[in-house]
């Protein structure tokens, strides 16, 4: 079983920036190097396979 991941507390607006400056300048990169957009586009798309969890509440009638 996974642990699950650790959130933090407080938002700070400031990191989340750089975060996001970060994965365009990754994007960029990887772009300049020759990966396509599409796959680009693919690997930032929020709901993909590897990023979706669903909890299932089996006692919750459907």
């Amino acid at each position: 079983m996974s642990q699950p991941t650790s959130r933090p507390s407080t938002f700070d607006p400031q990191e989340r920036e750089r975060e996001k400056q970060a994965s365009r300048d990754a994007d960029e990169r990887a772009f300049a190097a020759g990966e396509s957009g599409e796959s680009i586009d693919a690997r930032n798309a929020f709901l993909t396979a590897d990023r979706t969890i669903v909890h299932w509440d089996r006692s919750r009638p459907l």
